[in-house]
This record gives structure tokens, C-alpha cells and sequence, in this order.
């Protein structure tokens, strides 16, 4: 699990092509909120914050198709996930951790499997 850093991903990919690298939820929400003022749009952050970990397909793209549409979300943010996050989904989406254990479960890069 990884910060995004591409560095590092790159050099894991390198070292071990067989791996999974997953993106820290933590860092995915923390760099999205870098994109638009929470205070200003605490809806719009509710929402990213719930749409990050969200588990349902249906209810992710709904969501999705809700920020690309709503005109009070900020379109340098729309333009901003899916410039940088929409193309790698599966590195960060609850939508692509389904079915995991409770030793894969988790928000964070403070935990390595070898």
C-alpha cells in the first residue's frame, strides 16, 4: 500500500511484478482535499469522504455522475479526479476491495504483507 508516491510504486512494480499495490485511503483523501476548499463545500466532502470507501458499484458511479453533474461542485475538482484518480479506480476504490479478510482490510500504509 502506497502514499502514491510513483517513485516507489514504480520500484515495487520493478522489484516484485506479481504484487499488488493498493493506494492508502488516508492519502487519497488527503490529496483530494488538497483540490477544493472542504469548508466551502462540506457536502461535496462528505461525500468524497463516503465515495472513497464505497463498496457498491451502483452506488459509486451514481456518485460519481453526481459530482461530475452538480453544479456546485467546483469543475477544477471534477476536472482534477478524473485527470489524476478516475483512471486508476482500482488502486483506491472500497469498489475494487470486496471481499477481503480482516487482515487485508484496512485505511492505511502502516501495514505490509510479505
Amino acid at each position: 500500500m502506497s502514499d502514491h508516491d510513483q517513485a516507489q510504486m514504480n520500484a515495487i512494480k520493478a522489484a516484485y511484478p506479481d504484487s499488488q499495490l493498493l493506494l492508502c485511503r488516508w492519502h487519497v483523501l488527503r490529496a483530494m482535499q488538497m483540490h477544493f476548499c472542504t469548508e466551502e463545500f462540506p457536502a461535496l466532502w462528505e461525500w468524497v469522504c463516503k465515495w472513497v470507501k464505497m463498496p457498491d458499484q451502483l452506488k459509486f458511479d451514481s456518485v460519481w455522475q453526481w459530482i461530475q453533474t452538480d453544479c456546485s461542485v467546483p469543475q477544477s475538482f471534477v476536472d482534477y479526479l478524473k485527470h489524476n484518480w478516475m483512471p486508476i479506480v482500482s488502486l483506491w476504490a472500497g469498489i475494487s476491495r470486496l471481499d477481503w479478510t480482516i487482515f487485508e482490510e484496512n485505511d492505511t500504509n502502516m501495514l505490509i504483507k510479505a
